[in-house]
């Protein structure tokens, strides 16, 4: 007790609303994808019922708009125009990397900050904050629009 401190984590409430003010392209994307939400995460994942990484997730989500995109977050990331943060609408990737700038996570942007992926550190498909651990490196258009 002298050594050790004890708490409670709590996962931040993110409010959000389905998406709307898009192109429909791109609400057939995020709308496909928010069906998902509490999936688990698997790393190597491709189930989206039984569990699905962050880059399958991004992939069968474009799929169901007709996109082919390829497996990895690094190979997407290859993929459609770089854009910056603030271009950024909603459906536009955005990946992040680790501590070498290895490209290892990628996520949908929903808009007004917010983020659709699958999560690692909370183990699941869900909404977080766009900077919920780190800034992104690369943010991509891939739709065209």
């Amino acid at each position: 007790d002298d050594y050790v401190k004890t708490g409670f984590y709590l996962v931040e409430a993110i409010p959000w609303s389905s998406i709307s003010d898009c192109s429909p392209t791109r609400q057939q994307i995020l709308t496909f994808g928010e069906q998902y939400i509490g999936t688990p995460y698997v790393y190597g994942g491709t189930s989206l019922t039984g569990g699905i990484d962050c880059s399958s997730f991004v992939q069968q989500c474009y799929a169901s708009a007709g996109f082919s995109l390829p497996r990895t977050s690094r190979e997407q990331a290859t993929r459609g125009t770089q854009i910056t943060l603030n271009e950024a609408k909603p459906g536009d990737l955005l990946f992040y990397a680790d501590a070498t700038g290895t490209i290892d996570h990628v996520v949908m942007y929903l808009g007004d900050g917010k983020i659709l992926h699958a999560a690692l550190s909370l183990g699941q498909v869900t909404i977080s904050k766009y900077n919920y651990s780190t800034e992104p490196v690369r943010v991509v258009n891939i739709i065209g629009d």
